[in-house]
């Protein structure tokens, strides 16, 4: 399996090769696609992110979505459905403003 094919004789807390990680696996695969774009953070909706794959929901915003003023920032509390579970709060830039 991968782990077997994968000796890197590192240590613990050791970097890893990330590259030669990618090649194996991409020769153990049925159909390697080499067309593949390389992964990138950028542009990704963190929020989206952790409902979809992770199953947290929003519990609170700020501002509230009926606040009759307009904040510099905007933020909400993503949460697990575990009531002792983790808590996240995203906050950003509110572009609505962000050019005046």
């Amino acid at each position: 399996d991968f782990h077997d094919r994968f000796d890197d004789n590192n240590e613990p807390g050791d970097a890893i090769d990330v590259y030669k990680g990618s090649q194996l696996w991409k020769s153990m695969a049925d159909s390697p696609n080499d067309d593949q774009p390389e992964f990138t953070s950028n542009g990704r909706d963190l929020v989206k992110q952790l409902i979809a794959g992770f199953g947290f929901r929003v519990t609170g915003c700020y501002p509230d979505t009926n606040a009759s003023f307009v904040s510099g920032t905007k933020s909400v509390l993503v949460t697990a459905k575990d009531p002792n579970g983790v808590q996240i709060l995203v906050s950003s830039l509110n572009e609505e403003i962000g050019s005046e």
